[in-house]
């Protein structure tokens, strides 16, 4: 029988990142700049993580520190008079505050325990820092459902790429399953090397161009495990 490997995004997927990202970013407005409106903060930030994107696709070890340098010049340009705090103390604080607000998604360890019942691996695919990325996953209780978690950082590629991207753990003979909130490149990268996918997203269904990718959808991971509750790894695969 070949080797059965589930394969789950960790952002919006397993862990709320939006609102974590969000409780960090109104935290540092709190330290920094308490009289700066809330919608002019945010949007400087936005402006920054952009910036910081558009010269670095995939994270890596200067990533939020690159992105701080640029909130701060854009802090300067707004003649925010508070903002004294070096990138590198605002990257500090960002992370303090991200890590005080993980949450697992509804339904997360429930799927994650279905998966370990039906596969041989469960592996945390991410894009991000990898040491930031175990820290999180612990910190929302989730790290011992899983055997494993590889992230960009380490592998180099995205997940446009997914043999590249798992390394050694690619396996050509293995049956995939491939989880996400993210249908391009998660998804449709994945159908393209013929694994199974499952979308999460309380979207309604997926455009024409996109139909043929998505073989499983639920809005939550909690939806998802109730879908596969009974059954077989056949099964899911059909």
């Amino acid at each position: 029988m070949p080797p059965r490997v589930a394969l789950v995004d960790l952002d919006d997927t397993l862990i709320d990142y939006r609102a974590e990202e969000d409780h960090a970013v109104e935290a540092l407005r709190g330290d920094v700049a308490g009289d700066l409106p809330a919608q002019v903060w945010r949007s400087l930030y936005r402006d920054a993580k952009q910036v910081q994107r558009s010269h670095q696709p995939l994270p890596g070890p200067a990533t939020y520190r690159h992105r701080f340098e640029v909130f701060g010049d854009r802090l300067r340009d707004h003649h925010v008079v508070r903002h004294r705090i070096g990138a590198a103390e605002l990257e500090r604080r960002y992370w303090q505050a991200r890590y005080a607000a993980v949450t697992p998604l509804d339904g997360a360890g429930e799927l994650l325990g279905v998966l370990g019942r039906r596969y041989d691996d469960v592996v945390v695919c991410t894009v991000g820092l990898q040491a930031r990325q175990q820290d999180r996953l612990r910190i929302a209780g989730l790290a011992s459902l899983v055997t494993g978690l590889v992230s960009s950082e380490v592998a180099g590629v995205g997940k446009d790429d997914w043999p590249r991207f798992l390394g050694s753990r690619w396996d050509p003979g293995a049956r995939y399953l491939a989880i996400s909130d993210a249908l391009r490149p998660d998804l449709f990268f994945a159908a393209e090397v013929g694994m199974t996918t499952a979308w999460i997203a309380s979207s309604p269904a997926p455009r024409s161009e996109f139909a043929q990718i998505v073989h499983w959808q639920a809005p939550t991971p909690a939806a998802l495990a109730v879908q596969w509750d009974g059954l077989e790894p056949e099964e899911i695969h059909t």
